[in-house]
C-alpha cells in the first residue's frame, strides 16, 4: 500500500544519523549477495534487473522497494545503500536531481524514507553499540 511504500512526512523529519552506522560495513558485493539469496531474493533480483512490474510499473515506488531491501542488508548506512542503487538498472538521471524546497535530491530522500520506515527492527547486522556488549560479554 502507498501508507507502507511512503511513511508519514514526520517520521522523516530527523534523517538518520551516525551512530546507527554499522562499525564494521561490509562489502557491497556481500550485501547483493545476501538480499539475492534470501528467500525472498526474487525480489530484490527483478528490481535490481529494472523490473517495474512488482510496482504496478511505478519506477519511484520500484526505486523505495530496492532501497528498503538494500536497507535490510546493509544496515542504515546511506552511503553503502546509494553506492548499491546507481549500480542497479533502477538507478535513472532522477537519482540526482533536487526535487524538495530544500534542496534534498530524490536519491537522497529515497533512501531516508527506506532506512526511516524499517524502524528500530531492522537492523540486519550488528551496530557497534550491540556488538561490543556482545564481546564484553563473550
Amino acid at each position: 500500500s502507498h501508507a507502507r511504500l511512503f511513511p508519514p512526512a514526520h517520521r522523516e523529519a530527523h534523517p538518520p544519523d551516525q551512530k546507527h552506522r554499522r562499525t564494521n560495513p561490509i562489502p557491497d558485493a556481500m550485501v547483493l549477495k545476501r538480499a539475492m539469496n534470501a528467500k525472498n531474493g526474487w525480489k530484490c533480483k527483478r528490481l535490481w534487473n529494472g523490473d517495474l512490474s512488482l510496482h504496478s510499473e511505478n519506477a519511484s515506488e520500484a526505486d523505495l522497494g530496492l532501497c528498503r531491501i538494500l536497507a535490510f542488508w546493509a544496515g542504515p548506512d546511506p552511503e553503502q545503500i546509494d553506492r548499491l542503487f546507481r549500480m542497479s538498472d533502477l538507478f535513472r538521471s532522477k537519482w540526482d536531481e533536487s526535487h524538495y524546497a530544500d534542496g534534498t535530491t530524490y536519491g537522497r530522500k529515497t533512501i531516508y524514507r527506506a532506512i526511516t520506515a524499517q524502524g528500530e527492527t531492522f537492523f540486519r547486522w550488528p551496530t557497534g553499540k550491540r556488538q561490543e556488549t556482545a564481546t564484553a560479554i563473550g
